[in-house]
């Protein structure tokens, strides 16, 4: 691992004060249907969201997407392709925090060798693939999907 993990108290107040740096993956399979995960936890709670999560210092931005592709879904991600950059912010953040939370996102694209081993972890509850954007997605999620799909 690239840094330890923060300890909570500091992690709330970086939350707080600071746009947090993050990847998050677009994985399609061979019918073209997008890999999603519904999330567990705040901010998105209970939504559908791609994979994807913090950059730590000194931690390369395809190997960010390589580990939280393996940490969420359980998977080998090859071929790591960037989309572009985005932000998300949201009125409810993790841990209670009432400020919200500010993300600089970057997108990126990637591969899967198989999707056998594909499995769930505490983040989220449930793993699948989608074929079509739903409608009451986020904005982010639609902007980022087409784009996406154009590269």
């Amino acid at each position: 691992m690239i840094c330890e993990m923060i300890p909570t108290e500091e992690y709330k107040i970086m939350l707080e004060k600071l746009a947090i740096p993050c990847v998050d993956v677009v994985v399609e399979n061979s019918e073209g249907e997008i890999l999603m995960i519904k999330r567990s936890n705040e901010p998105a709670k209970g939504q559908w969201w791609l994979p994807g999560g913090r950059i730590f210092k000194k931690e390369t931005i395809k190997d960010a997407a390589i580990r939280k592709i393996s940490e969420e879904v359980g998977l080998e991600l090859t071929e790591v392709i960037v989309v572009g950059a985005y932000e998300t912010i949201f009125d409810k953040g993790p841990f209670g925090i009432e400020s919200g939370t500010h993300s600089v996102n970057v997108l990126v694209k990637g591969s899967i060798k198989s999707f056998d081993n594909m499995k769930t972890n505490g983040d989220h509850s449930d793993v699948k693939f989608f074929k079509d954007v739903d409608e009451s997605w986020h904005s982010y999620l639609k902007e980022a999907i087409a784009d996406a799909r154009k590269k």
